[in-house]
Protein backbone atom coordinates (compact mmCIF):
# COMPACT_ATOMS: atom_id res chain seq x y z
CA UNK A 1 0.00 0.00 0.00
CA UNK A 2 2.78 2.32 0.86
CA UNK A 3 4.79 1.83 -2.68
CA UNK A 4 1.36 2.44 -4.31
CA UNK A 5 0.60 5.86 -2.71
CA UNK A 6 4.70 6.55 -3.21
CA UNK A 7 3.89 5.73 -6.47
CA UNK A 8 0.63 8.08 -6.69
CA UNK A 9 -1.66 5.42 -6.71
CA UNK A 10 -5.03 5.01 -4.70
CA UNK A 11 -6.70 1.84 -2.63
CA UNK A 12 -9.69 0.74 -3.52
CA UNK A 13 -11.86 -1.47 -1.25
CA UNK A 14 -14.93 -3.28 -1.42
CA UNK A 15 -16.78 -5.53 -0.22
CA UNK A 16 -20.53 -7.04 1.14
CA UNK A 17 -22.56 -6.11 3.71
CA UNK A 18 -20.25 -5.64 6.79
CA UNK A 19 -17.39 -6.00 4.90
CA UNK A 20 -18.93 -2.70 3.04
CA UNK A 21 -19.05 -0.63 6.28
CA UNK A 22 -15.53 -2.10 6.91
CA UNK A 23 -14.23 -1.07 3.52
CA UNK A 24 -15.91 2.58 4.16
CA UNK A 25 -14.38 2.81 7.47
CA UNK A 26 -10.88 2.50 6.13
CA UNK A 27 -11.23 4.66 3.25
CA UNK A 28 -12.24 7.01 5.62
CA UNK A 29 -9.48 6.50 7.70
CA UNK A 30 -7.10 6.48 4.59
CA UNK A 31 -9.07 10.27 3.56
CA UNK A 32 -8.97 11.45 7.16
CA UNK A 33 -6.47 11.83 9.70
CA UNK A 34 -5.77 8.03 11.09
CA UNK A 35 -3.61 8.73 14.03
CA UNK A 36 -1.26 11.35 12.84
CA UNK A 37 -2.18 14.62 11.03
CA UNK A 38 -0.86 14.10 7.82
CA UNK A 39 -1.91 15.16 3.99
CA UNK A 40 -5.16 12.99 2.75
CA UNK A 41 -4.30 9.31 1.06
CA UNK A 42 -6.60 8.50 -2.19
CA UNK A 43 -8.83 5.86 -1.00
CA UNK A 44 -12.55 4.98 -1.84
CA UNK A 45 -14.89 2.18 -0.64
CA UNK A 46 -16.91 0.69 -3.77
CA UNK A 47 -20.32 0.34 -1.95
CA UNK A 48 -20.31 3.86 -1.49
CA UNK A 49 -22.04 4.88 -4.58
CA UNK A 50 -25.52 3.47 -3.85
CA UNK A 51 -26.94 4.42 -6.96
CA UNK A 52 -24.29 3.21 -9.41
CA UNK A 53 -24.20 0.08 -7.18
CA UNK A 54 -28.02 -0.97 -7.68
CA UNK A 55 -27.73 0.49 -11.71
CA UNK A 56 -25.02 -2.19 -12.19
CA UNK A 57 -26.61 -4.91 -9.63
CA UNK A 58 -29.92 -4.09 -12.05
CA UNK A 59 -27.97 -4.52 -15.43
CA UNK A 60 -25.39 -6.80 -15.21
CA UNK A 61 -26.01 -8.84 -12.48
CA UNK A 62 -24.62 -8.39 -8.46
CA UNK A 63 -22.00 -10.12 -9.64
CA UNK A 64 -20.49 -7.50 -11.57
CA UNK A 65 -21.34 -4.19 -8.62
CA UNK A 66 -17.70 -4.27 -8.08
CA UNK A 67 -15.53 -5.58 -10.99
CA UNK A 68 -17.65 -3.13 -13.44
CA UNK A 69 -16.47 -0.39 -10.76
CA UNK A 70 -13.06 -1.62 -10.56
CA UNK A 71 -12.67 -1.41 -14.63
CA UNK A 72 -14.37 2.05 -14.14
CA UNK A 73 -11.61 3.26 -11.86
CA UNK A 74 -9.01 0.65 -11.15
CA UNK A 75 -5.68 1.90 -12.80
CA UNK A 76 -1.98 0.06 -12.40
CA UNK A 77 -0.59 1.58 -9.39
CA UNK A 78 -3.69 1.29 -7.84
CA UNK A 79 -4.18 -1.12 -5.24
CA UNK A 80 -7.46 -3.47 -4.56
CA UNK A 81 -8.76 -4.95 -1.02
CA UNK A 82 -11.38 -6.46 -1.09
CA UNK A 83 -12.93 -7.57 2.39
CA UNK A 84 -15.16 -10.80 2.88
CA UNK A 85 -16.22 -12.81 5.90
CA UNK A 86 -17.21 -15.99 4.09
CA UNK A 87 -14.49 -15.53 1.63
CA UNK A 88 -17.10 -17.03 -1.09
CA UNK A 89 -18.62 -14.05 -2.26
CA UNK A 90 -18.88 -14.23 -6.63
CA UNK A 91 -18.97 -10.78 -6.36
CA UNK A 92 -15.51 -10.88 -4.50
CA UNK A 93 -13.95 -13.20 -7.05
CA UNK A 94 -15.13 -11.42 -10.58
CA UNK A 95 -13.74 -8.29 -8.78
CA UNK A 96 -10.69 -9.92 -8.17
CA UNK A 97 -10.05 -10.72 -12.36
CA UNK A 98 -11.34 -7.52 -12.93
CA UNK A 99 -8.47 -5.74 -10.61
CA UNK A 100 -5.79 -7.84 -11.85
CA UNK A 101 -6.92 -7.00 -15.69
CA UNK A 102 -6.59 -3.06 -14.61
CA UNK A 103 -3.27 -3.92 -13.56
CA UNK A 104 -4.06 -3.41 -10.18
CA UNK A 105 -2.48 -5.59 -7.34
CA UNK A 106 -5.17 -6.81 -5.12
CA UNK A 107 -5.32 -8.70 -1.40
CA UNK A 108 -8.29 -10.89 -0.56
CA UNK A 109 -9.14 -10.56 3.44
CA UNK A 110 -11.33 -13.20 4.73
CA UNK A 111 -12.21 -12.06 8.24
CA UNK A 112 -14.46 -14.57 9.67
CA UNK A 113 -12.59 -16.99 11.55
CA UNK A 114 -9.00 -17.02 11.22
CA UNK A 115 -7.77 -13.82 9.29
CA UNK A 116 -6.31 -14.93 6.09
CA UNK A 117 -4.41 -12.19 4.14
CA UNK A 118 -3.43 -13.28 0.55
CA UNK A 119 -1.64 -10.63 -2.29
CA UNK A 120 -2.07 -11.97 -6.06
CA UNK A 121 -1.54 -10.38 -9.15
CA UNK A 122 -4.03 -12.85 -10.65
CA UNK A 123 -7.26 -13.74 -9.06
CA UNK A 124 -6.91 -17.63 -7.05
Amino acid sequence: IAGCYRGGGKVILFGNGGSAADAQHIAGEFTGRMLVDRPPLPAVALADNAAGFSAIGNDYGYVEVFARQIRAFGRAGDVAIGLSTSGGSGSGRTTGASASASGSPWWRSRIGGPLTSRYSASPP
